[in-house]
Parts: structure tokens; C-alpha cells; sequence
């Protein structure tokens, strides 16, 4: 919205009270001030969502709808952080729980391989390779070896 119509969004108008002897310069200012009034108000109206409307249809000036939009805006501001700080709080617990669950499987995926490594030496034992393949340990060159006979 424009710098021109910010005063009378802003400040209002200041309408004489009854009674009040106004000269001709002040009424035309007025009169001035009320049509940047009703312009200003056109402008928030096409800027406001239409579920909106309701709300502010009933405010006589540019002001009275400004500040409704301020109240409802700032109330929903709020709640929309609120909203967000749950959420957060919601994200870092799923994502702790997250990181504990890869955790323990990366812990559980270890003891099977480890078990599986177990198993494979143990299992090679009992066919006779690997540890205790005889005196020599396999080796069949039968050089100069002391328990060696020729």
C-alpha cells in the first residue's frame, strides 16, 4: 500500500465531535482524508482472503480493519509458532530415535559378523585346515629339517 494512504491506516481520521464549528479548509480536508480513507480500504480488501472478509466487513474505517488484521495476524503468528516449536521438538525426538535404531542395528549387524567369523574358524578347525595341520604344517618340502629321516 502506498506511503499516501499509510497515515490514514495508521493514524485514522480525526473526525470533529458534534457540535464542533469547522471552517471550510477543514472540511475539505476531511473530505480529502475520508476518500484516501475509502481507497485504503478498497486496497485491504482486495488484499484480504475471503474467509477473512466477514470479520473486517463490519469496521467503518481503514484503521479499525488494519487493526482487526493486526490482532488476527499477530494471534495466528503465534500459534503458528507454537505449532512450530512442537514440531521441532517432535523432529529431534524422531530424529534421535532415528539414530538410536541405526545404532542398535549397526551393534546387531557387528555381533553377527563377528559370530559368523566365529563360526567359519571353528567350523575350518574341525576339518582338520587352518590350525594343527600336522607336524610340519603342511609343509612338504622336506629339506633339511631336523625330525626329518631320509
Amino acid at each position: 500500500m502506498s506511503k499516501v494512504y499509510w497515515q490514514v491506516v495508521s493514524e485514522g481520521i480525526e473526525e470533529p465531535t458534534n457540535g464542533t464549528i469547522v471552517t471550510e479548509a477543514q472540511k475539505k480536508e476531511i473530505e480529502r482524508l475520508r476518500l484516501k480513507d475509502l481507497k485504503a480500504k478498497n486496497y485491504l480488501f482486495q488484499a484480504i482472503d475471503h474467509s477473512n472478509l466477514e470479520t473486517i466487513l463490519c469496521k467503518d474505517t481503514s484503521k479499525n480493519i488494519w487493526d482487526s488484521m493486526k490482532k488476527k495476524y499477530h494471534d495466528s503468528a503465534r500459534a503458528r509458532r507454537q505449532q512450530l516449536q512442537a514440531l521441532h521438538s517432535e523432529f529431534e525426538t524422531l530424529r534421535m530415535k532415528s539414530s538410536e535404531s541405526k545404532f542398535f542395528q549397526q551393534e546387531k549387524e557387528e555381533h553377527a559378523f563377528k559370530a559368523s567369523i566365529d563360526n567359519h574358524f571353528t567350523t575350518r578347525g574341525d576339518r582338520g585346515r587352518g590350525k594343527g595341520r600336522g607336524k610340519c604344517g603342511g609343509n612338504n618340502d622336506h629339506g633339511d629339517h631336523p625330525y626329518h629321516h631320509h
